[in-house]
């Protein structure tokens, strides 16, 4: 069949139309897998790697306050003497500033009740002391590891951050050295730069220039929206480089950025990259398969159909990688061990925690005791022995005389086997007897120790 001619022009325009523009955009997906990887870098602040560790100021403060309560007498009133300017001679302002910290733990309370009442001279305050000291002790060691913990995780995030931004730009400095990215598009983009200065191993921020700058400038290879030409003989000072790289920056800042940065982010972008290898080798029997963007014969020069990153001698067996995909790595390899730091954090102030349970535990059962020393049962039993012995001295002035007997409020007995005819009454019981722990106080014991039982008595 006889085509007319004017569907023969029409296919020839299409098919010379195609032909011209069958590079544009063709490194794109390369380009956005790359862009995808720059991306960790702009969401360095997203780092997720668990609660930052702190010291517990607070409960170790809580812990001292207690040791203060259960301290020697000369220990709470001076610190037994060491209060001393560097000369030697008391310390005025030292003592000041104690006694006024000593005045407020007195006056801490809680639903009206004393935090921190001082525990008399008994043993078990002394008891109470030392077991205190000892949580103490423990809580001031739990609390050095806490800021090592502190110290490490903070170090671990800098040196991800460090690593992040050494991926990018090839050094730990958040831009494109131009001393060190000179020079024509082949020797730059080859896969040692040259033999010196920033390669497309060492720097991402090099690699995607050179994956979307054509020596020609004829297409619009990554669809940044313009071309980008990089000549030859225009980048002797690396200014072409620095000039042409704030346009792709712009475009890669147009696609998401994590919202947390984690290992698996860090890792899913290796993997967008890896898996863009080869990709664009149109060569029949490909002689490099570890080769990014459009090659036509697995080689990179710069031009129009072959704008690629060769990565065959980095990831060969003598190889050393990719240097920004080892950033990658050591970065999160850097978060997972500042993770790790955060959760034995976690675990070590739960510890000191436990200090402070143990302290206030001791603290508790010494004022308990203290509280059961003063119960009604035991002031009842000494007035009661007390009284029963100045009845028996009375009585006993009487043996002879049955009515002074009785007048002393005496009972009289004529037929005593011991001769002591005149006696005491028996006691009467009381009801006004607690029970020995504190649970009940007859009116006059309440209103004696009342101020200074912290123990509410019910």
């Amino acid at each position: 069949m006889k085509v007319p001619l004017p569907l023969v022009a029409v296919a020839v325009l299409v098919y010379f139309a195609e032909r011209g523009t069958t590079t544009d955009k063709k490194n794109s997906a390369d380009f956005r897998a790359l862009c995808h990887v720059y991306a960790l870098y702009e969401g360095r602040d997203s780092i997720t790697a668990g609660t930052p560790p702190e010291t517990a100021a607070n409960l170790l403060q809580i812990i001292e306050d207690y040791n203060t309560s259960t301290a020697s007498d000369t220990w709470f009133a001076n610190k037994d003497g060491k209060m001393k300017k560097p000369t030697g001679e008391p310390d005025a302002d030292a003592q000041t500033a104690w006694d006024k910290h000593k005045q407020s733990l007195l006056e801490k309370e809680t639903n009206g009740k004393k935090i921190y009442e001082r525990l008399k001279m008994t043993p078990a305050r002394t008891a109470a002391n030392a077991k205190i000291q000892k949580a103490l002790q423990r809580a001031k060691d739990l609390n050095d590891s806490l800021g090592g913990a502190a110290t490490a995780y903070a170090t671990d995030v800098a040196n991800v951050k460090a690593k992040l931004t050494s991926a990018v730009f090839g050094k730990e400095n958040a831009k494109i050295d131009a001393a060190a990215a000179t020079g024509n598009w082949a020797p730059r983009c080859s896969h040692n730069g040259g033999g010196n200065g920033l390669t497309i191993s060492s720097s991402l921020a090099l690699a995607i220039t050179c994956l979307c700058s054509e020596k020609a400038g004829s297409v619009d290879n990554c669809g940044i929206g313009s071309n980008s030409k990089w000549a030859d003989a225009a980048n002797d000072a690396g200014e072409k480089v620095t000039e042409l790289w704030p346009a792709l920056q712009n475009k890669c800042n147009t696609y998401a950025r994590p919202k947390q940065l984690n290992p698996n982010t860090i890792y899913a972008a290796i993997a967008g990259v890896m898996s863009r290898m080869g990709k664009g080798n149109s060569q029949a029997a490909p002689s490099k398969t570890n080769v990014i963007g459009e090659t036509t014969d697995s080689s990179c020069d710069g031009s129009t159909s072959k704008l690629c990153l060769d990565y065959e001698t980095a990831l060969s067996t003598a190889g050393s990688g990719i240097k920004w995909i080892n950033d990658l790595q050591e970065a999160a390899t850097l978060i997972n061990n500042a993770t790790s730091t955060a959760i034995e954090a976690k675990r070590l102030q739960q510890l000191m925690d436990l200090e402070r349970q143990r302290a206030e535990d001791a603290y508790t059962d010494a004022l308990h005791v203290e509280s059961q020393t003063q119960t009604p049962t035991t002031v009842t039993i000494e007035n009661k022995a007390l009284n029963q012995q100045q009845a028996q001295k009375d009585c006993d002035k009487h043996h002879a005389s049955q009515e002074n007997c009785t007048k002393a409020q005496c009972n009289y007995d004529a037929n005593a086997a011991d001769g002591k005819k005149c006696k005491p009454k028996p006691e009467a019981e009381t009801t006004a007897v607690g029970t020995g722990d504190g649970e009940t106080r007859n009116a006059e014991v309440k209103s004696a120790l009342k101020n200074r039982m912290r123990i509410q008595i019910q």
